[in-house]
């Protein structure tokens, strides 16, 4: 998970709701589909979903990048 300054770098020429959001300075949780399919099937299977998600609660912006681009998977998305 990117969050802060390299969320801002990436989108630094970027535009929509997330770049203003990274440019303003706010906390954003960044990552692909895959990659937050396969942090919250290790965390379920950690048992620490829950812990997961409280902490992603946290963030006032998740991004979930490449959503039309991810494989689709039994257990995933």
């Amino acid at each position: 998970m990117r969050t802060g300054s390299a969320v801002q770098e990436q989108y630094r020429e970027g535009s929509g709701d997330h770049s203003r959001a990274c440019q303003a300075g706010h906390r954003v949780a960044f990552a692909t589909a895959s990659e937050w399919v396969d942090r919250l099937a290790a965390a379920h299977h950690a048992g620490r979903l829950q812990a997961k998600l409280t902490k992603l609660g946290r963030y006032p912006l998740i991004v979930i990048d490449e959503v039309g681009c991810a494989p689709r998977l039994e257990t995933g998305t």
